[in-house]
């Protein structure tokens, strides 16, 4: 095996809008702590692949495509076999996923896109011999948000609202002549800080990341962001809370260094499958002109009443879906399905399986029982697409299902994409086992 490693600070400058919620007081006044990108590329000798992971919300699918193309031709590295994933961090710049989350300096967003294929560039320019191993641990962080379906009695399992992840996932790739570098992955929100932060912040993700760096074990820590859809930190608010939860994620898998088991035979195996999930219909076009009116005049009114800058983004948020709704229902009603990317890489007996957008934990909780391999289910990766919940969720509604698209595009996927996603990753996993 032979791996190289980069790392670039991505950190945007003051003044940029942040993104990840709606209706922020204003634009950045300060940074806290850097953001990155950092590209590993390993090869050995007969597969390469590049995993390059960035500090930013997400990226959605034309963002993706574009900068996969460039990646590959910057790396000459196979676009299939590039994984592209995002830490959401709801304290870095907005980059135009999100509508009214925020508006995106488009100066800064294309001084990022260079930044992050210059990244994945250098990591492939020089690569050494590697040799790799595997760990894994546990922390608390994680907390199921949507715990308010036993209140409501909604609940559909015994575990829904209750259920996480709490497994962190490590892959240590040793490299002749650096300092060993780590991958590791979490399935929880990055949002310990909330809307009235101001400050550029890699969240808790940056903590655990500086907590393992400052270890003296761990040269370069890379973090893939797990299934979180319905996973949020347990300790929110301040940036003491940032540190202690990037803690409870570090020290765990510090503690678990010591127990790594080598991987002997770490040959590469990707698997790539291309899936479409059917969306659900939009609301008549009645019901859409009745939200446009209403969003119009509720509109006005909080301006001239002087409402608070939440409420104002908020509906000029869903006056902007139903007004697009509105024109895609006139347009024959757009598309019936969205085409993902769906991905399995392999590395000895280390699995990374990928979905592009917010996938709930259940997803990787079940592709981890899919394989006898180790499973990093890496979320946000490959694109971005919003919520994906599981056909359960729908029964029980919530924000996941029924509101968050409004913030992302037009329509919803359907409850039947969770067993169209469950079938296929199966068969990827087993295409890399």
């Amino acid at each position: 095996m032979r791996a190289g490693i980069a790392r670039h600070k991505i950190t945007p400058p003051v003044g940029v809008d942040l993104t990840g919620y709606v209706g922020r007081a204003g634009s950045s006044t300060g940074v806290h702590d850097d953001l990155y990108a950092a590209a590993l590329v390993l090869d050995d000798g007969a597969v390469r692949v590049g995993v390059i992971a960035v500090d930013i919300i997400g990226v959605n699918m034309e963002q993706d495509a574009a900068l996969r193309r460039e990646i590959s031709t910057a790396t000459g590295i196979a676009p299939q076999n590039l994984m592209i994933a995002c830490s959401h961090t709801h304290s870095g710049p907005a980059v135009g996923v999100l509508r009214q989350c925020g508006t995106p300096d488009e100066a800064a967003v294309r001084r990022l896109w260079s930044q992050i294929v210059a990244v994945a560039k250098e990591a492939a320019a020089e690569l050494v011999d590697a040799r790799l191993s595997h760990t894994h641990a546990e922390s608390e962080l994680a907390w199921n948000r949507r715990e308010w379906v036993i209140e409501r009695k909604v609940q559909q399992s015994p575990t829904s609202g209750v259920v996480t992840d709490p497994t962190s996932e490590a892959l240590l790739i040793e490299m002749d002549g650096r300092q060993p570098v780590m991958i590791f992955n979490y399935a929880c929100h990055g949002v310990v800080m909330g809307g009235e932060n101001l400050s550029i912040s890699a969240d808790w993700i940056g903590a655990a990341r500086n907590a393992l760096e400052s270890s003296g074990k761990v040269g370069t820590a890379m973090f893939l962001q797990g299934c979180c859809g319905n996973i949020n930190p347990r300790w929110r608010g301040t940036f003491e809370e940032v540190k202690h939860a990037g803690e409870s994620v570090a020290q765990p898998l510090l503690a678990a260094l010591a127990s790594a088991k080598p991987i002997d035979n770490p040959k590469i195996k990707v698997a790539w499958k291309d899936v479409d999930l059917p969306f659900m219909g939009l609301p008549p076009e009645e019901e859409l002109e009745q939200e446009i009116s209403f969003r119009r005049g509720e509109l006005e009114k909080a301006q001239a009443e002087g409402a608070g800058v939440v409420q104002l983004q908020v509906h000029r948020a869903m006056l902007g879906w139903a007004e697009d709704a509105l024109k895609m229902a006139n347009d024959s009603g757009g598309p019936k399905a969205v085409k993902v990317p769906l991905q399995a890489i392999s590395v000895g007996g280390l699995a990374f399986a990928t979905l592009p957008g917010e996938a709930f934990c259940e997803y990787g909780l079940a592709f981890r029982k899919m394989t006898s391999a180790e499973v990093m289910p890496v979320g946000y990766a490959n694109g971005n697409i919003g919520y994906i919940p599981t056909a359960e969720a729908y029964k029980e509604g919530g924000y996941e299902v029924d509101n968050a698209i409004r913030y992302y595009a037009e329509k919803m996927i359907g409850p039947e994409s969770e067993g169209i996603i469950m079938d296929a990753m199966k068969e990827l996993l087993a295409e890399v086992g």
